[in-house]
């Protein structure tokens, strides 16, 4: 099952990307930035609904194969008319993100001692896919659309076994002040590290080869955050990657080798904010994924602000201060060590 999920996150953001800019924008260039503001709000700030609505109808698997279709008909039968194809593109991939990521967090979180590896390995290409589908619109998107039409053979065939609903997403956990200072400093931490794509220094971008490197790196930063996780405490490790990278972005974000250090560095705490989520509300998956997605939309749009620079440098710092206090005070909690 996370194979699949996996090759579908892939396919799922390169399409989005590749569409949005190869097909969309392309029919209406002068409404550029209102169709990829409007795409950005559906496929991040939704997710919060969506991942509500999974937790409420708990039919992961039907709701994921439900997102495929409506991704493929907004890339489509919906090209010629891009305010509609914008719609089903943003709205696909938010039901795409909390179906699949609910099941791989109910098989894998939430079973034994929980693990967050998978968390990452799950999250992981779709940062390969929108950063390719973004670069190459055009070659990746008769790649990932023909890619659809391969993965989904094999899937229905085999139909992995859907994960049954545990005994932890159906109980209801107490809500204490520690619960939700955690689980507000974990969606802080989320916003900054959007941010980080953003507002740091970045001058790899002049090279392809070195933005195609960055995304690889972003890749592997959130598939080695929930391995080191799982074998060095998820706390110790999210204060150590906010911590490093916070200062590699402040002193020397400038420097092409220490620029990339930091994003890989960053990226680790991917798997665990969202893993310290869902243990924290372990019958809100869901819910949990999905807020974690959802603030991606605002860290994006730190840019925007005058000396947004300064502005994120102070915000990463608080965030690596608060993620510290929380740790303090979450130390004795069973669900979220």
């Amino acid at each position: 099952m996370l194979i699949f999920a996996m090759i579908f996150h892939f396919l799922v953001d390169a399409l989005c990307g590749s569409t949005m800019l190869g097909c969309v924008v392309e029919d209406l260039p002068e409404k550029a930035f209102e169709l990829v503001m409007l795409y950005n709000a559906l496929a991040f700030a939704t997710q919060v609904f969506t991942g509500w609505l999974a937790d409420k109808l708990k039919h992961d698997r039907w709701l994921w194969l439900a997102s495929i279709v409506i991704l493929v008909s907004g890339a489509t039968g919906a090209l010629k008319l891009p305010w509609l194809a914008t719609v089903l593109l943003g709205l696909g991939n938010s039901l795409f993100h909390v179906s699949a990521g609910r099941e791989v967090i109910r098989h894998y979180a939430h079973r034994g001692k929980g693990k967050a590896c998978e968390l990452g390995l799950f999250v992981a290409p779709g940062a390969l896919g929108i950063g390719l589908g973004c670069m190459f619109p055009m070659e990746l998107y008769m790649i990932s659309l023909g890619g659809f039409f391969l993965a989904m053979s094999p899937f229905l065939w085999i139909w992995p076994l859907e994960t049954p609903e545990t005994e932890a997403v159906e109980k209801s956990e107490s809500i204490d002040v520690q619960s939700l200072l955690a689980a507000a400093v974990m969606t802080f931490c989320v916003f900054c590290r959007a941010a980080s794509g953003f507002c740091t220094e970045a001058p790899w971008k002049a090279s392809t080869v070195l933005t195609i490197l960055c995304f690889v790196l972003v890749m592997g930063g959130k598939m080695a955050g929930g391995l080191a996780g799982d074998r060095c405490g998820h706390w110790l490790t999210g204060i150590v990657a906010l911590a490093v990278s916070w200062a590699l972005f402040a002193f020397g974000g400038k420097n092409v080798v220490v620029g990339l250090s930091a994003q890989f560095i960053a990226n680790l705490m991917m798997a665990i904010t969202l893993y310290i989520l869902v243990r924290l509300f372990p019958s809100s998956p869901g819910l949990m994924f999905g807020l974690a997605a959802a603030v991606l939309f605002p860290g994006s749009l730190m840019q925007m602000l005058p000396n947004h620079g300064f502005i994120f440098n102070v915000a990463y710092l608080l965030a690596a201060i608060s993620f510290g206090i929380a740790w303090w005070l979450c130390h004795k909690r069973k669900s979220c060590s």
